[in-house]
């Protein structure tokens, strides 16, 4: 939790455009962003989830999820979503209701792992991320490093040694290409980390 909250400190950056609670999922909505939509806000939240749907999860896709991030699903936030889908990660997705109030929800863990994922993937990655520049993929593997890959190739292109460092670092080098208000200083400057 200490390391989230690291994390959760960076994310509040924009607590001065607004902050706001999700009626029927529960995020916590951070810094509207109203030059997107109405109802876009730059950082999302979601409530932790429990063990047995950590199951569900596991139950699914077919393997276990590595250690610290069933941890910080149960924990910290079930997924996360920065900079208005700049970067996220996936989370149990309860339903798919197409309506405003059940739109704040995850990227689904399970779709990515079962259906979504490069096909020369292997079975010990589990797929937890992605970038919206060029739909690059996070995936984690066993001993909880966390590795950055194309949409369809897996091979690693960088390494991260732990889930939180690469959150901390991609989170504060994601913020140097965004101004005060949230939006993108160069839209020609691929969001994606350069390896």
């Amino acid at each position: 939790m200490i390391q989230f909250d690291k994390v959760k400190k960076l994310l509040f950056k924009f607590s001065d455009l607004g902050i706001a609670e999700a009626k029927f999922t529960g995020a916590t909505l951070i810094g509207k962003a109203s030059h997107i939509s109405e109802y876009a806000w730059l950082n999302c939240i979601y409530p932790p989830i429990t063990s047995d749907e950590i199951g569900k999860i596991e139950a699914e896709i077919k393997k276990t999820i590595p250690t610290s991030y069933a941890e910080f699903l149960m924990e910290s936030s079930n997924g996360l979503n920065v900079l208005c889908n700049t970067f996220s990660l996936y989370g149990y997705r309860f339903n798919y209701i197409r309506e405003v109030n059940w739109m704040y929800q995850p990227y689904s863990l399970i779709d990515v792992n079962n259906f979504d994922k490069p096909c020369n993937s292997t079975e010990d990655m589990l797929f937890i991320g992605f970038y919206d520049w060029d739909g690059s993929l996070l995936y984690m593997t066993p001993d909880q490093k966390v590795h950055l890959c194309s949409s369809s190739n897996s091979q690693s292109l960088m390494t991260w040694d732990s889930l939180y460092s690469m959150l901390i670092s991609e989170i504060e080098r994601l913020y140097t290409l965004f101004d005060s208000k949230g939006v993108q200083i160069d839209e020609t400057m691929p969001t994606t980390p350069r390896y």
